[in-house]
């Protein structure tokens, strides 16, 4: 398969090289400061690519001309793309052809039964029509959707290889029990660096037979040497070799004593690992990888698959790398050239974010020095390697293999022939590691990989960093005695929770310079957790700092972090107190959608983009229920805030229902969870007697707690006194009726009109028996579409964690009284009426059993337009609530094999009309009288992955005229409404979410996604484009 000379094809791809941003023809492109431009360079210079299209900073397609398809050739094509592991999609442009494969499909050494290897997704022919849709189609994720099954995230090169890594390292450690972890951490990474080397062929095979390895090619011919022994015997004779050449921190262990720790078994799993076995299955198999071409930033995710149990207690987990990329790209967005700053990862692990820094550097130094010749390369890049980059870890793994990685990343800056110059002089990598528990010296105080507790008093760590950034370790460990709870009790700062990643919020602050700042993936709690110590810390930390950006990543969970059990935020924030008046942050919210869940690209929609100024944040958290704003601003649209600060201005629950203790309160309701039997565990000195009001009983798992409980659902206690836990509520009048009965996390509620008990895991609130309707209303209120909205807009633990409410969320929800309305009689005939509907339910249940889902639900439709009524909800707001109900709600923080949820399903043709329809009828109930009305159109493509909606303003008397049908020619549309934009906007961000004027007519180009096609989008989008329309006067043109 050779090159072939250039032809129009990008052309037929509909990409104009001058006029898209987004494109590239050649590494001549990357002009200024890129993001990213070490990847899209390596690709050009590894691949001998002919384009690359991009989606914002990320590669998204690899273009290679050819002059013919010749499988085998596509398969070694293949294998060189997949290990780069830089975009998803990799296109052959031959003569007549295209070919379309996958990087997310692991490479093989022969085709299928089809004649075609199984990284092949689709061929197309070279027609302008189909090239130009299968763009759009890849921009728009809908081809990840259409292939799904070819792109499959886990056969991603770096998740495959740290699989594989990480189940040689499991066999490692069963086969002995006496090898320290560390020596089999050492001995991997020593192994994959020399299988580096080898595949850059910097060492070759008279390397080997200087050392008396004879027949050896490459490092797997030295493991399978047999016998054993004398594997082992050469392996380490080539480790002391490169000891001497390369020196640094991978080589600086007793080589001879771990050699007598490394049995014959460990040199046999070493080989099946090298030679290509599937370590999970024992089979042989091809072996895939290439370390000459798989990214840097890849082989230093190493460290996930070393983490111990201890490490895992201490919130250390492995940060994948295209979501390192998004933290790096977010945090250098606005530093400009790298060059002389200096930088800090103050829980460096891995090293992967100071690798991709390093990266950075050396692509810009590189840029700026094009002609300087080896030695210089080779001394100022390990000086910008050793004065730029300091980073900090406890562990000394983590501390080892951050060292590793870099010395990966600087060799990589390197040609073979420089590397073996190195060697020739020996000692080529100075040590970077610095043990702070050993004794000091002016050698080792030069290193910057410092092994030590960040928090430690007195460590010598860099305290004028331009920027600091990483991942620091989660969770409640920060304790009393840890030198994190220590550094915080002494410096007077807030620790909520003693969650470790609020005591780094707080110090890295210090390590930054006066115009540094810090760039932080963080557990979202630390933004939404609402107890008095966590709004206390939110309060100073906001006053203190300057938060400029928040990209909250909890939608994206489950497609993150296997581990982890908190949703993600990342955080930038700077030295100094913020400007009060005018400050914005930027607040990005990304939802989940094709391209990250099979192409792991995060694509933020600019409905998902909103500011939310510091005075608007500093009165958030002056109000009773704060934080409420990153949990509004979530999901919620324009419409939706509205609505929910309407409705909070009504009087809440909580001004109705005291706590079991607070007995000298005059709210009319008392509300407790239910028991706690004691256990054969618990101490009997503590233990109470309780005397429940009846000996019926109802577990929290009975299907029965739906909007009324009866009788004979309960079960019956031998005696009606019990023994509880000392800790247990001992209040009983939460049994007693009238009460209602709401399961944990708010998601079944049922009323209940006889004495009944019930264990913790239930919430009862009971009232004075002249309130029965009132506690019915409320049972079916806290069951409906209304309340389940509200909630959601307002709890983070509903929209961003657990997917349920707690019990101080559920007591904020709006609950006026019908004297507290504007009509009070009404108000009261609807509690009534709605408390007539379910005494009826219940009375047909008990006598038709089997039909109870059916009367439940019948009542149901009666309750729901009624407490709509109650809260006095205009159509245009119940369809807000409807589509967070239907839409929304079922599609939060989805898994890959969960999708499609319903925010992503493609939007139906009747979905479409509906929309036109409410856009078209807000516009023209708003001109009133006006001579003019709006009419609007819509198409999409599944294929194409958008939609357009076309509106025109016309006069009246021209109603008459048919509309133009966009349907036909939707591709044509869309390009010509792209070219009409100026180059800067070409991007794949505006064409999400596109409007364009073009003479008398408005386009809106969405994704056909069908959270872009409801109610609320319909309702938002007139609100946005009603100042334009209808004040456009039909003489204008665009």
């Amino acid at each position: 398969m050779s090159t072939r000379a250039a032809d129009n094809w990008q052309a037929d791809f509909g990409i104009d090289p001058h006029r898209n941003p987004n494109f590239l023809s050649s590494k001549d492109d990357l002009t200024g400061v890129r993001a990213q431009a070490h990847v899209l360079r390596h690709a050009f210079d590894l691949l001998g690519l002919d384009g690359i299209l991009c989606s914002g900073n990320t590669p998204l397609i690899y273009f290679k001309q050819v002059d013919e398809i010749n499988t085998e050739v596509a398969i070694q094509l293949h294998r060189q793309f997949w290990n780069h592991g830089g975009a998803p999609v990799l296109v052959l442009v031959s003569k007549d052809k295209v070919h379309v494969y996958s990087g997310m499909a692991r490479p093989v050494d022969t085709v299928g039964l089809g004649g075609q290897p199984p990284s092949l997704v689709e061929t197309l022919d070279r027609v302008a029509v189909a090239l130009r849709e299968f763009i759009v189609s890849v921009e728009s994720g809908s081809f990840f959707q259409r292939h799904a099954r070819s792109f499959d995230p886990e056969q991603r090169v770096d998740r495959d290889l740290l699989s594989s890594l990480g189940e040689t390292r499991r066999r490692l450690d069963q086969e002995s029990k006496k090898t320290e972890p560390s020596v089999l951490d050492a001995l991997l990474c020593r192994l994959v660096f020399t299988c580096y080397l080898c595949d850059r062929e910097v060492i070759l095979p008279k390397y080997f037979q200087a050392l008396g390895i004879e027949n050896a090619m490459h490092l797997r011919d030295v493991l399978a040497i047999r016998p054993l022994q004398e594997a082992k015997a050469a392996l380490y004779c080539l480790f002391r070799q490169l000891g001497n050449d390369f020196n640094g921190d991978l080589f600086s262990d007793d080589l001879d004593a771990e050699c007598r720790k490394i049995t014959n078994k460990h040199i046999e799993i070493l080989d099946d690992f090298f030679s290509g076995t599937d370590m999970r299955h024992g089979q042989r198999a091809f072996w895939p990888y290439d370390f000459g071409y798989i990214p840097i930033e890849t082989i230093s995710a190493i460290y996930e698959h070393f983490l111990k149990d201890e490490d895992q207690r201490d919130g250390a987990f492995y940060t994948p790398r295209f979501l390192a990329e998004v933290v790096l790209d977010s945090a250098l967005e606005d530093v400009g050239p790298l060059l002389g700053k200096k930088f800090l990862d103050p829980a460096c692990g891995s090293g992967i974010f100071l690798v991709g820094l390093f990266i950075r550097m050396a692509e810009e130094w590189k840029q700026a020095n094009p002609k300087a010749r080896y030695g210089r390369r080779a001394r100022e890049l390990m000086q910008v390697l050793r004065d730029s980059l300091f980073g900090v870890d406890k562990n000394p793994i983590a501390c080892r293999i951050a060292a590793f990685s870099l010395y990966l990343a600087y060799l990589d800056q390197l040609t073979p022939s420089d590397i073996q110059q190195l060697q020739k002089k020996g000692r080529a990598l100075p040590l970077l590691t610095w043990d702070h528990a050993a004794p000091s010296t002016d050698e080792a105080s030069s290193r910057n990989i410092h092994r030590v507790d960040f928090f430690q008093k007195g460590a010598p760590l860099p305290q004028d960093a331009d920027l600091v950034l990483g991942n620091p370790p989660w969770g409640s460990i920060a304790g009393d005695g840890t030198p994190a709870g220590i550094w915080c009790a002494e410096s007077k700062k807030p620790l909520p929770d003693k969650q470790i990643a609020v005591a780094f919020i707080w110090k890295a602050a210090e390590h930054a310079s006066q115009t540094g700042k810090v760039c932080f993936l963080l557990p979202h709690g630390v933004l939404v957790n609402h107890g008095p110590v966590a709004v206390e810390f939110q309060r100073a930390w906001v006053r203190q700092h300057t938060l400029r950006r928040v990209l909250n990543l909890a939608d994206l969970r489950h497609f993150l972090f296997r581990d982890a059990i908190h949703p993600a935020i990342v955080v930038e924030y700077a030295q100094g107190e913020p400007d009060l008046r005018a400050g914005r942050i930027q607040y990005w919210a990304p939802k989940a959608d094709w391209m990250i869940a099979r192409a792991e690209i995060i694509n933020v929609s600019p409905i998902d983009r909103k500011i939310i100024t510091v005075a608007g944040l500093f009165d958030d958290l002056n109000k009773p229920d704060a934080p409420q704003i990153w949990v509004r601003d979530y999901w919620g649209s324009p419409r939706d805030l509205r609505l929910i600060d309407r409705l909070s201005l009504h009087p809440r629950l909580r001004d109705h229902v005291r706590l079991s203790h607070e007995t000298g309160s005059q709210k009319r309701w008392v509300r407790a969870e239910g028991f706690q039997p004691a256990g054969r565990n618990d101490d009997p000195n503590s233990a109470k007697q309780l005397q429940l009001p009846s000996r019926r009983f109802i577990g929290a798992k009975s299907a029965q707690i739906d909007l009324f409980l009866l009788e004979s659902d309960c079960q019956q206690f031998e005696s009606n006194e019990i023994t509880v836990r000392g800790k247990s509520n001992t209040n009983t009048d939460i049994y007693k009726a009238p009460h209602v009965l709401i399961t944990k996390g708010f998601k079944r509620i049922a009323f209940a009109d006889f004495d009944v008990s019930f264990r913790h895991a239930l919430r009862g609130i009971h009232g004075p028996k002249e309130d029965r309707n009132l506690l019915i209303f409320l049972a079916a209120y806290l069951r409906s579409p209304l309340a389940q909205y509200f909630a959601f807009h307002t709890s983070a633990n509903r929209s961003m964690f657990h997917e349920e409410v707690q019990v101080n969320e559920l007591l904020r929800l709006p609950f006026p009284l019908p004297r507290q309305l504007s009509n009070t009689d009404r108000s009261q005939a609807i509690v009534d009426q709605i408390a007539k509907i379910v005494d009826s339910a219940s009375e047909q249940a008990s006598q038709h059993f089997l039909a109870r889902a059916s009367i439940v639900e019948t009542a149901t439709e009666k309750i729901e337009p009624l407490i709509a009524e109650y809260f006095e909800l205009q159509p245009s707001e119940m369809d807000l609530v409807k589509d967070t109900v239907e839409v929304t709600i079922p599609s939060i923080q989805p898994s890959v094999s969960g999708m499609p949820v319903p925010t992503v399903k493609p939007t139906r043709t009747d979905q479409q009309q509906t929309y036109v329809d409410r856009v078209c009828n807000t516009l023209n109930s708003w001109a009133g009288h006006s001579r003019y009305f709006v009419r609007g159109t819509a198409a999409a493509s599944l294929t194409l992955g958008i939609g357009i909606a076309k509106f025109e303003k016309l006069l009246k008397s021209d109603a008459q005229q048919p509309p133009e049908n966009i349907d036909q020619h939707l591709l044509e549309t869309f390009d010509r409404l792209r070219t009409a934009l100026p180059t800067s906007q070409r991007t794949i961000d505006p064409i999400r979410e596109l409007m364009v004027f073009d003479n008398n007519q408005l386009y809106l180009v969405k994704p056909v996604e069908q959270r872009h096609w409801t109610q609320t989008a319909a309702l938002n989008d007139a609100d946005e484009v009603a100042g334009t329309i209808l004040m456009h006067s039909l003489k204008e043109t665009a």
